[in-house]
């Protein structure tokens, strides 16, 4: 039999909010810790960020923290034996992608300590919908849109990944990424995009009403590095590119502004000038996604022509209603048209032309059929010619020489 507590789990009232002797009673059962997890700083190491995909809210985090990085690119989508990229690795530590802001703010550098409580309750939202909403979005534009998946995202990948995987994993995350989102209600390509719109809006009415640059202020912030990561992957997709450019000007504005003043000059440092642990950033290789033509980090991209639902927080159901009666007035008008040709009229017009023109085929054409038939019974005379003849008496005369011998 179960007992009591089996049944009645003794912390099912309890809140969420850990207390220190739970803390100390997980550490006990779960880990056996022999010394102090200590991270890069105390060890006096550099960070390391795995990545496969460039991972730009980290680095731009770092860079404003002024905070040494090594970026290890990896040629596999996901991790040998940890999983999902990117990572993070300092000192004892290794992060997944969703904790990496959060603990360079406790262990390193906390860029947003100067915002007061309402802006840092800010920060949070409009991060979480980036991460959430967004994400979802850009997710959808490179892996379900079959456009971009066939043109773009497939054709990297392959070139990404060694052989064999690359002929097998696009696909794979393919199938994964469209059944995620179906749970979240992302079906189809207008779906995303109307999700797309409010957030762009929302992202960008916020930055116009900063008194500086950045979002809050003249200083940058970690809300600034999580819509920077965004913008650069979304203005790298083709799907994306337009809306970006319509209705957030301004984000581009800003990723701009922090590529050039964060990235330029990390950019144009000469490793043979100076040895690696002088170097703030570091690379073991270069990134294919981080130096394509369509990347934004390459000063190439533009603006494609993708249409969009531009008027935000508006149903897509209420653009569509607004179409309808248009829809159903050119319906209408094509089928009067249709039947107005197919009716006989006053002789002369284009109609009655065509209609002419039917019958009059319709009687040359038997004309023509009965002349052959006549043509084909008459009776034919078939003549051999004196050649012939001569040909045939030769080969009787052969035969009864044969006889005679």
């Amino acid at each position: 039999m179960l007992s009591a507590s089996a049944m009645f789990p003794r912390d099912r009232f309890n809140p969420l909010l850990p207390n220190a002797e739970k803390l100390v009673d997980d550490l006990k059962t779960i880990t056996e810790l022999d010394f102090e997890p200590k991270s890069s700083k105390e060890l006096g190491s550099k960070l390391v960020l795995h990545q496969f995909l460039p991972a730009w809210e980290v680095q731009a985090y770092v860079r404003f923290a002024n905070i040494a990085l090594h970026v290890q690119n990896s040629r596999y989508p996901t991790h040998e034996t940890t999983g999902e990229l990117p990572q993070l690795s300092d000192g004892h530590f290794l992060l997944p992608a969703e904790d990496i802001i959060m603990h360079l703010q406790t262990f390193h550098e906390d860029i947003d300590n100067f915002l007061t409580d309402e802006q840092r309750a800010e920060s949070y939202a409009f991060r979480v919908m980036l991460s959430e909403r967004l994400h979802r979005v850009l997710l959808y534009s490179r892996w379900v849109d079959s456009v971009t998946f066939h043109e773009l995202t497939r054709p990297q990948m392959k070139k990404a990944i060694p052989f064999p995987l690359n002929q097998v994993l696009p696909k794979k995350i393919r199938m994964e990424t469209k059944a995620s989102l179906h749970q979240y209600g992302i079906q189809t390509k207008e779906q995303a995009f109307v999700i797309a719109r409010d957030c762009y809006t929302a992202l960008n009415t916020k930055l116009a009403n900063s008194s500086g640059d950045y979002f809050f202020g003249d200083k940058p912030s970690a809300l600034d590095a999580a819509v920077f990561g965004h913008v650069v992957d979304a203005l790298a997709n083709p799907q994306l590119n337009k809306t970006v450019y319509e209705l957030a000007p301004r984000l581009v504005t800003l990723a701009e502004k922090i590529r050039d003043k964060y990235f330029a000059a990390a950019d144009s440092a000469k490793p043979d000038l100076v040895g690696p642990d002088e170097l703030q950033y570091t690379e073991t290789n270069n990134n294919l996604f981080s130096t394509d033509e369509s990347c934004f980090m390459s000063k190439a991209s533009a603006a494609s022509h993708q249409l969009a639902f531009l008027e935000p927080y508006k149903s897509l159901n209420w653009e569509r209603r607004g179409m309808l009666s248009e829809v159903i007035k050119k319906k209408h008008e094509q089928a009067e048209h249709s039947a107005n040709e197919a009716m006989p009229g006053v002789y002369g017009t284009a109609g009655d032309e065509r209609f002419d023109k039917g019958p009059r085929n319709v009687i040359i054409g038997a004309v023509i059929a009965i002349a052959l038939y006549a043509f084909a019974a008459l009776p034919l005379q078939i003549r051999f010619s004196d050649d012939d003849d001569e040909d045939d008496e030769d080969l009787m005369d052969e035969e009864e020489d044969d006889d005679e011998y």
